[in-house]
Formats: C-alpha cells, structure tokens, sequence
C-alpha cells in the first residue's frame, strides 16, 4: 500500500515538473517530456523557434510556405489574331504566365501546330499564309496551351514601302526596320518577316532577315526589301562618332526564379545620337 502511494506522488510529481516546464518555455532535451520522433509529418515541421524540434510547437514548412515554387500559370501568343495574304509570314512570339505574376518568352520551347495546314503552316515559330480560309495556331508548353487565328484573305500584294524611309546610326549600333504591303483591297500587313532583304554597301552596314540593321563603317548604304518583284526601299547613315556610353534598360527588374528577362543595350555616341547595340553588344553577369 504504502509503495503504491509513493509511486502515485511520485508520477504526479514528474507530472506537474513536466508541465511547469513546458509552460515555462522547457525544452526537449531536458529530459522532461519526450522528443518527438519525426520533425516533419504531411509538409508541416515541429520546429523551434532557435530551429531546433520543440515540443507541441508546429508551423508550416517554409520553403512550401514562406517561399512557395513559382509555377508556370498560363501561355499566350501574340498577335492574338493575323490577317494575312497568300505566301506572306507572321513570326509569333508565345509568353508565359508564373504563380508570382512575372512572364518570360516561352517561345523557344514552345510546340506550335496548326489545325489547318492547307491554309496556314507553322515551323517553329513562323506562320506561313498558304491559301484562303482560316486556321488556328495552338502553341504548348507543360501541357498548357495558347492560340492565335489566322485568316488568309485572298487579296494579294500590291506594293511595298519600308519604314523608317532614312536613318542613322553609329558604328556598331543597330537599325530595325519595318515593311509594310499594302494589298488589292486596300488594307495593309506588316511582312518584314516575309521580304528579302539586302544592302546596297555590306561594309557600311548588314542588315538581317528580320529587318535589323547593323552599322559596320561610317559611310552611307541603300536597303531593300523585295517580295514577288515588288520592292521598296530605305536609305542608313552610319557615322564616324564614337561609342561614349552604354545604358541598360530596365535598370532593376524583378521576377521569379527561372525565368528569363529581356534587357535592352542603348549605346550613346559622341555626336550626341543613340543606338540600339543589344545584339551587338558582349553580355555578362
């Protein structure tokens, strides 16, 4: 009798000891209470606030929490929507959409088909008019999808004009121009994509399938586009002024982890002009 008594005020002893520590903030590896035996149970830790496991203490993980992965949400592609006559192009360019609201351009891994080829064919990212009628280009990345429409009108080119129609710039720096059709029911297409273009003097300037143009040497130089015989034209002055300053737009850009951001390179010369150098320009981090 007398055993089972003390063994009673014994246990009820050990008990209030327990839960005077626990109140008082008492840790586990005092030996009062026992440690839990998994720190981590469904994605919530037991942690202590030295980061320690505590007892009783629960929060939810931080790094599923505090600091959630960022997630591809939605794609779009852009131009939404094309008109375009027969043999022309339209280049499309497919963003994506993260769980923090920032975007990046998905277009190089995105899968682009067409539920109509006969009418409008895609490869990679390049939309090609083939006949009349309509068609829907559906761009995918991780199982999420993004559409653009494509209405082939059966009005054909009449003429071309390129704009700007002069420019200049500094060696180095780099022109981007624009051609534009107008077509036999007076409507008018942007097909800079589709033209073929070329430089009256290649070492003044070069200029790409996409319509940029690059200064090499000061002097002066014709540029032409040319679709089915029909051509237009623009005139580029490259200076001799020298590169004084390069400035890098946006200056503090902010998204997520794993996405891409596009800057831009403005170099200014010593003739006070400016130019865009951002794909001549050696970059870095």
């Amino acid at each position: 009798m007398l055993r089972t008594a003390m063994t009673s005020f014994f246990r009820f002893a050990l008990l209030a000891v327990a839960l005077f520590a626990v109140a008082c903030g008492g840790r586990s590896d005092e030996g009062l209470l026992p440690a839990p035996t998994d720190a981590s149970v469904d994605g919530v830790a037991i942690v202590h606030d030295a980061g320690l496991p505590d007892q009783g203490t629960t929060v939810l993980d931080a790094a599923s929490d505090a600091n959630p992965a960022v997630t591809l949400v939605s794609i779009a592609v852009t131009p939404p929507a094309s008109t375009l006559a027969i043999a022309t192009k339209v280049t499309l360019t497919v963003t994506g959409t993260y769980s923090d609201k920032s975007t990046a351009d998905l277009t190089q891994s995105a899968k682009l088909t067409s539920d109509t080829p006969a009418t409008a064919n895609v490869a990679a990212n390049v939309v090609t008019a083939v006949a009349a009628g309509s068609a829907t280009i559906t761009a995918t990345v991780n199982g999420l999808s993004g559409t653009a429409k494509i209405t082939v009108t059966a009005a054909t080119v009449q003429s071309i004009a390129v704009t700007p129609p002069t420019a200049t710039t500094g060696i180095g720096g780099t022109v981007d121009f624009v051609t534009i059709a107008t077509l036999s029911d007076g409507t008018h297409q942007n097909i800079t994509s589709t033209v073929a273009w070329s430089s009256s003097n290649l070492p003044v300037a070069s200029v790409a399938a996409s319509g940029r143009a690059q200064g090499l040497t000061a002097g002066d130089t014709t540029l032409r586009a040319t679709f089915a015989g029909l051509v237009g034209t623009a005139q580029l002055h490259v200076t001799g002024a020298k590169l004084v300053s390069i400035a890098l737009t946006p200056t503090t850009p902010v998204f997520g982890v794993g996405v891409t951001f596009p800057f831009t390179a403005v170099a200014t010369y010593s003739d006070a002009s400016i130019a865009n150098v951002t794909a001549t320009a050696m970059w870095s981090s």
